[in-house]
């Protein structure tokens, strides 16, 4: 059965802990690599969240290769409100279509 599991650093990691989702703590984007591989090896989560910043740090290949998974799908853990410039909304879109193969839309905001 797939599960969650986010891939974060120490300062970030005790609010998902109390959200009740698995976490596990590392401090670089090299630590970060070590840890996705050895869970992708062992066939572990149905979706890895990495920390954006972790998952920024990355090489292109290694975050290619990352993105490119299907079982467990590794993909990256939004911080702050906009990730690499999107809106929330079309960053919540694009995951969602990525964790389960459809696309999504949402009715625009009105204006406050």
């Amino acid at each position: 059965m797939g599960r969650l599991i986010v891939v974060t650093t120490a300062e970030q990691a005790t609010g998902f802990r109390l959200a009740g989702v698995s976490t596990e703590v590392v401090d670089t984007p090299t630590a970060a690599v070590r840890l996705v591989d050895r869970l992708l090896s062992a066939g572990e989560g149905g979706v890895i969240a990495v920390h954006e910043p972790l998952f920024d740090g990355l090489d292109p290949p290694t975050r290619r290769r990352f993105e490119d998974a299907i079982n467990p799908i590794v993909m990256t853990l939004p911080f702050g409100g906009r990730e690499r410039g999107q809106p929330r909304r079309a960053q919540l879109s694009a995951m969602l279509h990525r964790a389960i193969g459809y696309r999504i839309t949402f009715e625009p905001e009105e204006a406050s």
